[in-house]
């Protein structure tokens, strides 16, 4: 399969695709993400607008061509729900819960994060943490910022 790989500045939308990875970066030093426009075949469902996809240690998220046109808000959940799968992805549970709820890190609640066992479930809840924005599901059941436009936590009917 094609892929085509952007850099900063090809498409002013993609930037959100940057803004999130240099946050990330920010605790997870190490952690590379590539970013691939698929082919529209690859996204067969309505609400299919993206995958990561995990070859030989590298990670990509691969953004459906059809997400180009969707809302700011819509890009933006559902590619910080893919970075939650690439921190699920290259990290393990213990050192992604300490990452995010260590008592020492500055500005924290003492909280437990205590990551669900289901990926989808689980890549939502890391991403909620790294970003500090939950992630809702609209009417389309596709991810959103916008509460009030939606339902958390991702519904069952879903996959979780």
């Amino acid at each position: 399969m094609a892929r085509m790989k952007t850099s900063k500045g090809i498409m002013p939308h993609l930037d959100i695709f940057d803004e999130l990875l240099d946050h990330v970066q920010q605790d997870w030093e190490g952690l590379e993400v590539d970013f691939a426009i698929g082919e529209d075949d690859e996204f067969p469902e309505d609400r299919d607008f993206a995958y990561t996809e995990e070859e030989g240690g590298e990670i990509c998220i691969v953004m459906a061509p059809k997400l180009a046109t969707q809302p700011m808000e819509r890009i933006r959940a559902v590619l910080m729900h893919e970075f939650g799968h690439a921190i699920d992805l290259s990290y393990d549970k213990e050192e992604i819960e300490e990452t995010y709820y260590d008592d020492d890190r500055e500005g924290e609640e003492d909280a437990d994060l205590i990551l669900p066992k289901t990926p989808e479930r689980r890549a939502d809840a890391i991403a909620e943490a790294a970003f500090g924005q939950r992630i809702f599901y609209d009417s389309e059941n596709v991810e959103t910022t916008i509460e009030e436009d939606g339902v958390h936590p991702r519904p069952k009917k879903l996959g979780l």
